[in-house]
């Protein structure tokens, strides 16, 4: 498929002007991640782009290129407008879903502070938490920008004392057990990769979930993420988008290796009610993806966030 049928000329000028918008309003991406993940947020959610991840990853190469060579569209006072609406509608959805995934990650590392204990399970619980609460509403370059923000920001101490919503302990509850099946997601992602390799073919959702359903696996598919196939293939179909080009961690393994080792042994100090480190009952609590999208009001921008009431607020535990 030639990109041209993915993205008519017209839509590449409104990213274009919409990125001229964003950085008027904001500054100029300091990063070509923050970048990549400013033109995903703008083809999925003002272009509507639906496309492969190879497709989707041509396209925003094809924006980046076209940008970085200075392109400006020539538009209208009115246009100007409609481009600055979209941009502070896109800084506005990378801002909740930063805010989305640390509110997740002080869940998890309260509820299961003592598997925090490693820069390695730092990276992993992040790129697994991204995944889960992905709902299929994130391109891989925004997913990259928040693991790699996570992993330049994350306070363990800040976290530990951070109050959250009661249903951020289930989306903890269902990273913890899907990392206890490292094994699980070893064995399909290898199967995944030797395909690929020997097929020439090419990272697809029907690929992941034939070998989810098909092959000879160590765990069941079916007790991993209350059973959903559908939902378990987008998890692991994004987690290997994350994992194809992880950005680097610019703190040492050692630095983040303290911090958390320190925080970790303040908050057990500090407890006194209960023990964080075992699960919560979850009982009738029904939980989905904190990325999730819902209508919206705004014809141009038909979806948006759905947030848990005080989400990002911090208060003393």
């Amino acid at each position: 498929m030639l990109l041209s049928d993915i993205a008519p000329p017209a839509t590449i000028d409104r990213a274009l002007a919409i990125l001229d918008a964003f950085d008027q309003l904001f500054g100029t991406p300091t990063s070509e991640l923050e970048l990549r993940a400013v033109i995903g947020a703008i083809l999925l959610h003002t272009e509507h782009i639906q496309a492969l991840p190879h497709e989707m990853a041509a396209l925003i190469e094809a924006v980046e290129a076209a940008y970085r060579s200075g392109a400006r569209v020539a538009a209208g006072d009115l246009a100007n407008a409609a481009a600055e609406v979209a941009a502070k509608r896109i800084k506005d959805w990378l801002q909740t879903r930063e805010e989305a995934l640390f509110g997740g990650l002080a869940a998890y590392a309260q509820q299961f502070d003592s598997t925090l204990d490693s820069a390695a399970e730092l990276v992993d619980v992040t790129q697994t938490m991204i995944a889960i609460l992905n709902d299929g509403q994130l391109s891989a370059p925004e997913g990259r920008w928040l693991l790699q923000t996570a992993l330049e920001k994350f306070d363990l101490t800040k976290a530990l004392q951070k109050w959250v919503p009661p249903e951020w302990f289930a989306i903890a509850n269902q990273v913890a057990q899907y990392r206890k099946n490292a094994s699980f997601e070893s064995t399909v992602f290898g199967v995944v990769q030797a395909y690929i390799q020997r097929f020439q073919s090419l990272l697809t959702p029907e690929l992941m979930q034939h070998v989810l359903k098909n092959g000879t696996l160590n765990v069941d598919p079916q007790q991993l993420l209350e059973g959903d196939i559908v939902r378990l293939t987008e998890v692991m179909l994004f987690k290997m988008q994350l994992l194809e080009a992880s950005p680097p961690v610019t703190k040492s393994a050692e630095e983040i290796a303290a911090q958390l080792h320190t925080a970790i042994r303040e908050f057990k100090a500090r407890r006194r009610i209960r023990d964080l480190s075992q699960p919560t009952a979850l009982g009738d609590l029904e939980v989905s993806g904190g990325f999730s999208m819902a209508p919206s009001e705004q014809p141009d921008f038909e979806r948006t966030i759905e947030r848990a009431d005080g989400l990002g607020e911090d208060r003393q535990s």
